[in-house]
């Protein structure tokens, strides 16, 4: 838990808001909403608020005390509010990492060793998965023969599987396991797009540093991250704090360790941004040019050092309910979830990506799908002549009234039967 343990009184002098925080506004049908955001990645969630409350936030500068915060806002806004109130929201912020304290202190430091690293170390061992190689080979073999591979076309040179937590269960080992049954064999490169859940620094966002699991160590292509900083200069974004504590290619690291035990593997680690500016923008992701480049440039590059490249979009679909901020019960929603998903799945299963993404921007993205970036960026750069859909799932967190859906599919440069 982030935040000071202490019990807080009025008189106490709270915590100052951090100095290092973003703030990105969204403009809504109903209101203009900003959305707060923590490069740094200790604060693992954004938090969107209404655009009046910032200057309320600035005047949180660690020498105010919760019963002067009172009477400073009813100075400028004339407004009442219990002091009492106002130490719960300070602190609730402690408790998100939004505020200086010691954890985040701590963090800093343990930030700058891994900076200075030249490996990106696992943060989901012993949580999501063991910690002990041993235990975890095992656990990824009963995840990837949770169904057979009979039946299931293999060859495909890009594939779209989940991010969700391996301990989310069946469902997820179904989706991991069919995507990575489907995956060629015949490769040296995976490009891996992931979602970027707190690090939004660009559109792409790469490591240099290798990624570290139980297994060992994945090696990221520095090489081909070479030939893409020739071809962009500045405009290629290394970013290493987005990296260090996203999951979305952590767990895919894992899993190309598995597959590909024994074989010189590389990966280009690929964090995506949100799209969400395209949309208040009314703008079509493919007109960016800087989208452009970069993806001309990586297919440029691994041509040019003979790369033989996979292409992975680890991606969830949509997330809705309570704990993500939605005035309904998650239950209600699922069969419609469903049908909405089906819409999706059909325009990616296309290799249509314009498509998929005017379905979700036509909607402002009410459902949430994270996997939008990811999955949108594979079909660009792999260019796949057809594709599979191969297994969809919802994950209903009963007890926090919320789920997630996510899909599994399989992309081939050829046609049914080829090769």
């Amino acid at each position: 838990m982030k935040g000071n343990s202490k019990d807080m009184t009025i008189n106490d002098t709270l915590p100052k808001l951090r100095s290092d925080l973003y703030f990105e506004t969204i403009a809504t049908e109903r209101e203009e909403i900003v959305v707060m955001i923590d490069p740094e990645g200790f604060a693992h969630n954004p938090q969107a608020m209404p655009y009046d409350l910032i200057p309320v936030l600035q005047m949180i500068d660690g020498e105010i005390n919760a019963k002067d915060f009172a009477k400073s806002i009813k100075d400028k806004t004339g407004e009442d509010i219990d002091p009492i109130i106002l130490m719960n929201v300070v602190n609730n912020l402690s408790l998100m990492g939004f505020t200086e304290t010691g954890d985040y202190f701590k963090f800093l430091s343990d930030m700058k060793v891994y900076m200075e690293s030249s490996a990106r170390p696992a943060v989901c061992a012993g949580g999501s998965y063991p910690e002990n190689a041993e235990e975890l080979a095992a656990e990824l073999d009963r995840l990837l023969n949770v169904i057979p591979n009979d039946g299931i076309e293999s060859g495909a040179n890009a594939i779209v599987v989940p991010h969700i937590d391996f301990l989310a269960g069946q469902g997820a080992h179904e989706a991991y396991a069919s995507g990575y049954h489907a995956l060629s064999n015949d490769a040296d490169l995976i490009v891996v797009f992931g979602t970027s859940h707190f690090g939004i620094s660009g559109d792409f966002m790469l490591t240099r540093k290798n990624y570290e699991t139980p297994l060992g160590v994945i090696e990221t292509d520095n090489e081909l991250i070479d030939k893409l900083g020739n071809r962009l200069g500045e405009k290629l974004v290394i970013d290493d704090k987005a990296h260090r504590t996203e999951h979305s290619i952590e767990f895919q690291a894992l899993l190309i360790q598995h597959k590909f035990a024994g074989k010189n593997i590389r990966i280009l680690p690929v964090l995506t941004g949100s799209f969400h500016s395209y949309m208040a923008e009314s703008k079509q992701p493919a007109d960016d040019s800087g989208r452009r480049q970069f993806i001309a440039a990586l297919l440029e590059s691994i041509g040019e050092l003979n790369r033989k490249p996979l292409y992975i979009a680890s991606a969830d679909l949509a997330h809705i309910g309570r704990k993500f901020d939605d005035d309904f019960d998650a239950e209600q929603e699922l069969e419609q979830l469903h049908n909405e998903d089906m819409s999706l799945i059909k325009s990616i299963e296309s290799c249509d990506s314009e498509g998929f993404y005017a379905q979700i921007a036509g909607t402002g993205d009410n459902r949430k799908i994270c996997g939008l970036p990811p999955i949108y960026s594979l079909i660009q750069a792999a260019r796949p002549f057809r594709g599979v859909f191969l297994k969809y799932h919802q994950w209903n967190e009963a007890e926090t009234k919320s789920a997630v859906s996510f899909a599994s599919l399989a992309y081939y440069n050829e046609k049914a039967g080829e090769k």
